[in-house]
């Protein structure tokens, strides 16, 4: 068992079911990913928890979106197929930011109505303000800055969900003391 696990999961006591119960009574929700990898492809737990979970809010009659980076058109093309073989044809994939002359994250939450926006395996910023894999690779510039969304939600009454296991993705900030001790770069 990787060194802190245990402590961290403690930490979260509760969170999975909290989100769960959230998630419940939601109508509209923004579901995002994305973890580049410098030279490899993404990390694929992330596409393929979204497929999961695009999948059961579906089921329960939620409006689900997909919020992608511009900066990777691949993973937006992939996707975009995924969903529509193994989820819908009705859920949108919206790239972040959107072209246009008024991009905020404020705007895009406010134009799609969602009360909540979940993040599955997405890279998150560390005290330093950078993305960095969990071999401390910078990848900082392969992102948008979809965290943006996360940052204003709140003040919107938006829900925010983060599915995270590394200590490098967002969510973590809320264990920011425990992170930087058991999660190196973290």
């Amino acid at each position: 068992c990787r060194k802190g696990v245990a402590e961290l999961a403690e930490l979260c006591r509760g969170s999975l079911l909290r989100a769960a119960l959230s998630l419940s009574h939601a109508k509209r929700v923004a579901i995002t990913t994305g973890f580049p990898c410098r030279g490899l492809p993404g990390e694929t737990d992330g596409p393929s928890g979204l497929l999961a979970i695009a999948r059961g809010l579906r089921a329960c009659d939620v409006a689900v979106s997909v919020v992608l980076d511009r900066s990777n058109p691949g993973l937006v093309r992939m996707m975009e197929m995924a969903l529509k073989k193994f989820v819908s044809d009705e859920i949108p994939v919206v790239v972040y930011p959107p072209e246009g002359d008024d991009v905020s994250a404020e705007n895009l939450i406010r134009a799609h109505n969602f009360d909540h926006i979940v993040s599955i395996e997405r890279s998150g910023k560390n005290r330093e303000e950078r993305n960095l894999t969990m071999a401390a690779s910078d990848i900082t510039d392969l992102l948008d800055p979809i965290d943006e969304l996360f940052e204003v939600a709140p003040q919107l009454g938006v829900t925010t969900v983060c599915i995270a296991d590394g200590g490098n993705e967002l969510g973590f900030g809320q264990l920011k003391d425990a992170t930087a001790k058991f999660v190196d770069f973290g």
